[in-house]
């Protein structure tokens, strides 16, 4: 990676993982429904903040050298 991990990769996955996360409840339960969203949110919010955390590891191990 030549670039450090930056806002716009969180909030890139931030939105993936939401849209995931209603798509999937949509087709297990049929419908959707807005008391899902915060369940949903929270769920993007630690996947999005696990992948930059990956991302900025693997930034690290390869400025490094390692």
């Amino acid at each position: 990676m030549k670039n450090k991990p930056s806002w716009p990769l969180w909030l890139t996955w931030l939105g993936a993982y939401s849209a995931l996360d209603m798509v999937i409840a949509y087709l297990m339960d049929n419908r959707v429904a807005w008391s899902q969203v915060p369940g949903a949110v929270e769920g993007a919010v630690f996947g999005a903040t696990v992948t930059w955390l990956f991302a900025l590891w693997r930034w690290h191990k390869a400025d490094c050298g390692i």
